[in-house]
């Protein structure tokens, strides 16, 4: 689905699809956003960006380093993550948005521990992409409650 709002945006040869950046690039770049919010990326956080990048239409495990490795590029060079929000307002239904916020939570919960940095840029990334805060708790809990069943089929916290 996003690739193909990608394809579109890129054919129609206006000068937004020109100078935005691509939606998967976008995405990300806001997942890299999160995982470096707390100012180290840890093992869990990268191999639960892959993955989830890797999920995307269109995208495989060989696209999704490549994808990574642009991101932080991009993630580093940037002072403003406002384009890539942009972006992702202009090419992305709510409910994609959705998913993106549940993306950023995972990113966020990958290691274990949610930093206070981590959930203040996670609200922050909410607001860029137009999603309220009643979404943005729902999908908060989900994620928190998906780690906890987690933890718990491999006998931890019991």
């Amino acid at each position: 689905m996003l690739l193909d709002k990608l394809k579109t945006a890129l054919s129609s040869g206006g000068s937004e699809a020109a100078t935005a950046p691509e939606t998967e690039l976008a995405t990300a770049v806001l997942l890299y956003e999160i995982a470096s919010a707390d100012m180290e990326i840890a093992d869990a956080e990268n191999e639960t960006l892959q993955r989830l990048l890797a999920a995307l239409p269109g995208v495989d495990s060989e696209s999704a380093k490549a994808l990574m490795e642009r991101a932080l590029a991009h993630q580093s060079e940037s002072v403003s993550l406002h384009e890539y929000a942009d972006a992702l307002n202009a090419q992305c239904s709510f409910e994609e948005k959705r998913h993106l916020v549940r993306m950023i939570w995972e990113v966020a919960y990958a290691d274990g521990v949610l930093d206070a940095h981590e959930e203040h840029m996670v609200r922050r990334l909410a607001d860029l992409l137009f999603v309220p805060h009643s979404v943005f708790i729902q999908e908060k809990l989900a994620v928190e409650a998906a780690h906890s069943d987690d933890g718990r089929e491999r006998g931890e916290g019991a």
